[in-house]
């Protein structure tokens, strides 16, 4: 443990794990206990825990009711708000064919709200899998948040991350965008033309995925400014302001 001195601010991770025995994430209540009291030690006050959740690999009525026993069953008993953050609940949900079709998609949406984060495909997107994101919008009021996209973005071309943005889609990257030299600077682009909405650890573990959205704010401050903390502390609050916390 070191005496860094993190940010005081408002700003939420929408991008966790830390859902016990839910996916690749946490795989104990301990594990969870220890992500949550790391990311309050950073700082981060707000945390939206957001699970896997593949269509071809489980109903959706199947993922739901694992999640709520996770919920009650095990992050209950360990959750401590002397030392933990503010727990919200969304899932980060693999894009799969169709998927605005699917009557039943606003049910992984951030609860209380209307914004729902997908993990789009690891390659160069088919227009219509874009086109998806604006049918999730249109068919289900839905907002759509791109999870990760410095993980694709090499995939796509700039203008169709442009124009995503431009219409409303939004942007999350992971603390690793700052963390990482070599990421940085391959997507600075995004930051000089403002299409970066959100930032998340999409912590799993403590180990090679631990919190660390606490380290990567103190560089974004460096590298952008307070102009730039204060834009996240606002969509923060803007993206929790109806959602539902668990306790």
């Amino acid at each position: 443990m070191d005496d860094k001195i993190y940010l005081e601010s408002s700003i939420a991770d929408i991008h966790s794990h830390v859902l016990p025995r839910m996916d690749d994430g946490a795989d104990c209540t301990a594990m969870s206990a220890d992500m949550l009291a790391e990311m309050y030690r950073q700082g981060i006050r707000r945390v939206v825990a957001s699970s896997h959740f593949y269509a071809n690999e489980e109903s959706l009525d199947a993922f739901l009711a694992r999640r709520e026993r996770s919920i009650e069953n095990h992050l209950k008993r360990l959750y401590d708000k002397s030392v933990h953050p503010e727990l919200f609940v969304g899932a980060e949900v693999a894009f799969f064919e169709m998927i605005s079709r699917a009557e039943v998609i606003p049910k992984l949406a951030l609860r209380g709200t209307n914004y729902i984060m997908i993990e789009m495909p690891f390659a160069k997107w088919a227009e219509h899998s874009v086109n998806e994101l604006y049918n999730l919008r249109e068919k289900h009021g839905l907002t759509p948040i791109i999870a990760h996209i410095e993980r694709y973005g090499a995939y796509q071309k700039k203008d169709v991350i442009r124009k995503l943005h431009e219409d409303g889609i939004k942007i999350q990257v992971n603390a690793e965008f700052f963390l990482t030299k070599r990421i940085y600077k391959k997507f600075s682009y995004m930051l000089k033309e403002d299409l970066i909405d959100f930032v998340g650890s999409d912590a799993h573990n403590m180990d090679d995925r631990k919190p660390d959205l606490g380290d990567a704010l103190l560089v974004a401050k460096e590298l952008c400014g307070d102009e730039f903390i204060k834009k996240l502390e606002q969509n923060s609050d803007i993206l929790l302001k109806n959602a539902e916390p668990l306790f």
